[in-house]
């Protein structure tokens, strides 16, 4: 298993706010960003974009004959966190999806709701208040398939709005801070379930490091720059169990580079983020990534008990 962390540098200065707070999290192996007030509830909205560029055989042509094509792939997710104490918080988000696939001349479109998902995050390691400070996140959970998927060669498994399958959901995120620059860590594994129809999704890996600095303007608004790499790796999918038969232009790795900004005051946090390939080795080496994006806003929910755990 290709599996590699590298770290990129990046520095600036500024004061420091929010000292207590450095952690990062995650669900459905999507980054959240670097989030301060951990211990604060928050409902938000996040967008991602994906775009692919394919070439493969054509099926029932003549040999070497090759389709080419470009899929888009757009995500919303209702998203949010409930702040259970200052250890443990409940995540979970609802995706709508669109799919687009262009290729030779003909158009595929599906969409719809996707797989819901629910998160128990542990912090066994709570940021501190000093120069130095350091959190880490220990998740599980579980996706739920209620998205609609349908087994059918006319419909690729990737263009479907759900899996047809409960996943289960692993991560650990990391971030070490010192005064106003730090680095985040983060690690999520999935292992995916197997359809009524026998169809067996291929489990995946995915793995990412940031730098990131603190920009102030006042006492309750942050701007916080990042950069970054992250790198994903597919189990190949099985088509039916029974006789073992392989998904064809399935599995594979990408790595990318990743660079954006998070927003954040006393009551809203947005963030946009922009990544470009550096290896993508695809569906047999056949589809390239060619670059995605993504933007997320949040409000963040003040309650009598958030307003004690700040002060710990």
């Amino acid at each position: 298993m290709r599996r590699i962390f590298v770290l990129v540098a990046f520095l600036a200065s500024a004061q420091q706010v929010w000292s207590c707070d450095a952690c990062g999290c995650s669900i459905n192996g999507d980054s959240w960003g670097i989030m301060p007030k951990y211990n604060v509830h928050f409902v938000g909205l996040r967008l991602q974009y994906r775009q692919y560029h394919s070439v493969h055989p054509a099926d029932h042509a003549a040999e070497g004959t090759m389709l080419t094509g470009d899929d888009y792939f757009y995500k919303a997710d209702l998203f949010g966190r409930w702040t259970i104490n200052r250890r443990i918080l409940i995540t979970a988000a609802m995706p709508y999806r669109y799919n687009l696939r262009h290729e030779s001349n003909e158009k595929l479109t599906n969409s719809g709701i996707g797989d819901a998902s629910l998160m128990v995050n542990y912090l066994p390691i709570l940021p501190g208040c000093s120069d130095w400070k350091h959190a880490l996140q220990i998740s599980a959970g579980a996706e739920a398939p209620t998205g609609k998927f349908t087994f059918s060669h006319d419909h690729p498994a990737n263009m479907q709005a759900g899996s047809g399958t409960w996943d289960y959901l692993f991560g650990l995120n990391y971030t070490l801070r010192y005064r106003n620059a730090g680095i985040n860590l983060e690690g999520n594994y999935r292992y995916n379930g197997i359809t009524k129809v026998g169809y067996d999704w291929g489990n995946s890996w995915t793995g990412g490091s940031k730098i990131f600095t603190t920009i102030h303007q006042d006492s309750s608004t942050t701007i916080m720059p990042w950069v970054g790499l992250s790198y994903e790796e597919y189990e190949s999918n099985i088509e039916n169990t029974k006789y073992q038969i392989r998904a064809a232009y399935t599995g594979g790795y990408l790595m990318s580079w990743n660079a954006g900004a998070d927003y954040y005051s006393e009551h809203f946090g947005a963030g946009l983020e922009l990544g470009m390939p550096i290896v993508s080795e695809l569906s047999d080496g056949y589809s390239k990534m060619k670059f995605h994006a993504g933007a997320r806003v949040m409000i963040f929910i003040q309650t009598k008990k958030n307003k004690k755990l700040q002060k710990i």
